[in-house]
């Protein structure tokens, strides 16, 4: 992809410039950068999102639109949530003619509206809103690596599964992710894996943590999604009654979950084969598939996103067979819509 994201801006800090979309809060001076890379990204997970024993309620309502390559939008969806806490929360998401609204309690996920899982879209907003950062134990085992790089003219310090000193460019075969901070703080800044690059700008900080008002998500092969966190407010007191599925809500058939919630939960099925064409011309990269886990952890509906033609075949296949532990809510097992991304990479 040859669109490369901005510079990273300028930290809009409730105690720098003024926000007044968002909050201002006082909060406790933020930690500094750690040197080694595991406690960077530790100090991050508990620095960025909306996530944690120590969270209050809150309510968040938030835009995205994707933009083709001549910059004119194609598509545009709202999402909004309230969140009392791990089984109290519901979510309205809006686009187009659809419309959920989902309700997560301690009996199951019910839903109005449609039926089927939402856009991806709003999964991007979930995930960079409120939980930006894996669990750490979430994360892959492998060795991280600390480096110093320039953004622009912004200094950033990486913490990345590969070794390589500049940020590499979208889509460039490599085998891991990288999530950089700017400004000695812990806010993250830029992600990038093999096929997606998200940029943040115009930080603030809400209940102790780091939000991002602007972000920009770019994927190889599919639009540009650019979100706008547009209001985020605690709830001042919370009632059962505000959370409770409506009359004629049914039991939610799948929901959107990150594919970092999977990471270590494969638990059967064939590896990808790599295809002799595709070595005899010395093709790599990665493919990325929309897959639905079924309650029971099962795999169907697998649909390729991006990537090479001879390599989606192999991977739609295999992926077909996986199967998974399956994706409880509230201890109730519940189906899924996520993505897989498979990575083929040609040995020396």
């Amino acid at each position: 992809m040859n669109r490369s994201l901005a510079p990273a801006a300028v930290l809009c800090l409730a105690s720098l410039l003024p926000c007044p979309i968002l909050p201002q809060q006082t909060a406790s001076t933020p930690p500094r950068l750690p040197k080694d890379p595991a406690a960077l990204l530790k100090s991050a997970w508990q620095e960025n999102g909306l996530h944690g024993p120590d969270v209050q309620p809150w309510h968040v309502h938030a835009t995205w639109t994707d933009v083709d390559q001549k910059g004119q939008a194609t598509s545009t969806g709202t999402w909004e949530e309230w969140w009392a806490g791990e089984n109290k929360y519901k979510i309205s998401y809006i686009s187009g003619s659809f419309q959920q609204n989902l309700f997560v309690t301690d009996h199951g996920v019910f839903a109005t509206g449609s039926a089927d899982a939402p856009n991806w879209e709003f999964e991007l907003i979930q995930h960079a809103v409120i939980s930006p950062i894996p669990d750490p134990q979430r994360l892959s085992k492998s060795a991280w690596h600390g480096n110093r790089q320039k953004r622009g003219q912004i200094e950033i310090t990486c913490a990345s599964q590969f070794a390589l000193p500049p940020l590499p460019s979208l889509g460039a075969p490599h085998s891991g992710d990288q999530y950089c901070f700017a400004d000695e703080l812990p806010a993250l800044r830029v992600y990038v894996s093999d096929d997606e690059e998200m940029s943040t700008d115009s930080l603030v900080r809400f209940q102790g943590r780091y939000l991002a008002r602007r972000i920009r998500v770019l994927q190889t092969g599919l639009p540009e999604t650019d979100i706008a966190l547009d209001q985020v407010e605690r709830i001042p007191s919370v009632a059962d009654e505000d959370f409770a599925p409506p009359q004629g809500a049914v039991p939610a058939t799948a929901v959107l979950i990150s594919r970092s919630a999977f990471i270590n939960k494969r638990i059967g099925g064939k590896p990808p084969e790599y295809p002799d064409k595709a070595k005899a011309e010395r093709m790599s990269g990665a493919v990325l598939l929309e897959v639905t886990i079924r309650s029971d952890g099962s795999v169907t509906d697998v649909q390729a996103l991006t990537g090479p033609p001879l390599l989606q075949k192999s991977a739609v296949k295999a992926v077909s067979t996986w199967r998974y532990q399956p994706y409880q809510i509230a201890g109730t097992p519940v189906g899924v819509r996520t993505r897989v991304r498979i990575i083929y990479t040609l040995g020396g």
